[in-house]
């Protein structure tokens, strides 16, 4: 009587992967407590030599509810701002995801308008390229 599986070879086939061979996965996570009435950058990144970067989304959050402004600047351009309250869920499509190049700066800012210290959490999330032949 047969045993184990019923077909060997589907068992010996590797998985078809998401990302293809130059692609490899990327987050960026930035926490601070921000003043009362003050703001903060908690995530600086660069884009690093020979790589593209593609941002498929994010999450901010903080420790207590309020109205907080979140911006996400490539380069010196804001190209996300938004109030939130806790928690707000950044989820790019295909016709709002950012792709970045070799030297560009992706910056989250956070403004703080209640009047208490809160603590605050955010990550991006993504995948990197790297560009053969650069």
């Amino acid at each position: 009587m047969a045993s184990g599986r019923h077909d060997y070879w589907y068992g010996m086939l590797p998985g078809k992967a998401a990302l293809s061979v130059n692609q490899t996965e990327w987050f960026v996570w930035g926490f601070g407590i921000v003043a009362a009435g003050y703001s903060s950058f908690l995530i600086d990144y660069t884009v690093t030599a020979n790589y593209k970067l593609n941002i498929v989304g994010g999450l901010v959050s903080c420790r207590k509810p309020g109205v907080n402004i979140f911006k996400l600047y490539i380069d010196d351009d804001v190209v996300w701002q938004i109030y939130f309250d806790q928690t707000v869920t950044l989820p790019f499509n295909v016709s709002s995801s950012h792709i970045l190049v070799s030297g560009q700066r992706i910056r989250v800012y956070i403004a703080n308008i209640e009047e208490m210290d809160i603590t605050f959490s955010t990550t991006l999330f993504g995948f990197e390229e790297y560009l053969v032949g650069m």
